[in-house]
């Protein structure tokens, strides 16, 4: 749940928590009758139990934890109950185990495993709400998780209907790229002169795959390095044999002879 024109998670919450204390009011009902009451009482709850992303320090008051935590229960057992199986809905699974966790009733590594397998059980090919939850949004919440263990370092991304998390006990940096149409305008303008030679003997669709190989790579690296594209994708070597990155921005850069390994890489291709 977005912001908008809310000045803080606060005031938007609250503003939720007062729609649902006036659709819940008789006397309001009463006044019109025929409207699906129960139907915006259930979707008011949906909205509050999805700002538990929301949940950071010194940013909610008790009354802002209480109120969603019990949106969150009503509508996780509602789901449960309109699914006829034990099999948790995914997009209304994490807020409920969120706020077990900030019960005291999990500790994080419980948590972490609980929305592991939830990660686990997301369908990419599922186009449904549920299922574009569970392969886009689950992962930014397991890694608001991650956050609080210092000696845990992750990255993410994300191509079309793809997401890709990498978890490690060292720094490290991912890419994944959906393989579309290649842009041969990225590759002279950012590539450097041995890339640009590999793709020249390659041709039709080896040529697509070693494009998006080379270009993933690199935009791991500046990942990985923290330095993003201020760095230059083109700033650093690809040695294919190793699958090691020689780099020289990080020690002379006006030396050549001062390139060195600074970090090796792994490749995956899901084919369709």
């Amino acid at each position: 749940m977005s912001l908008g024109l809310f000045k803080s998670p606060g005031e938007k919450i609250g503003l939720v928590r007062d729609t649902l204390r006036i659709m819940q009011d008789a006397s309001y009902q009463q006044m019109a009758p025929g409207l699906p009451w129960d139907r915006y009482i259930y979707m008011t709850n949906q909205q509050m139990a999805t700002c538990i992303s929301y949940n950071k320090e010194k940013v909610m008051t008790p009354e802002d934890m209480a109120s969603i935590m019990e949106s969150a229960y009503i509508v996780y057992q509602r789901r449960i109950q309109e699914t006829r199986n034990e099999t948790p809905p995914l997009r209304w699974a994490f807020p409920y185990y969120a706020i077990e966790y900030y019960c005291g009733i999990w500790d994080l590594d419980r948590l972490l495993v609980k929305v592991e397998s939830l990660l686990d059980a997301a369908d990419p090919a599922d186009r449904s709400p549920d299922g574009m939850y569970g392969i886009l949004s689950l992962p930014a919440f397991y890694c608001q998780y991650l956050i609080q263990y210092p000696d845990v370092y992750f990255n993410l991304s994300h191509s079309g209907e793809y997401v890709c998390l990498a978890v490690a006990g060292y720094e490290v940096g991912v890419d994944i790229q959906k393989h579309q149409d290649k842009r041969e305008n990225i590759a002279r303008r950012f590539f450097t002169g041995a890339d640009n030679e590999m793709l020249e003997r390659c041709k039709g669709k080896e040529r697509t795959e070693r494009f998006f190989r080379i270009f993933s790579i690199r935009e791991s690296y500046i990942k990985f390095t923290g330095r993003g594209l201020g760095q230059g994708l083109g700033s650093f070597d690809i040695d294919w044999e190793n699958k090691a990155i020689r780099d020289t921005a990080v020690f002379d850069a006006s030396d050549e002879s001062s390139r060195k390994t600074v970090a090796y890489f792994e490749e995956s291709t899901q084919v369709e």
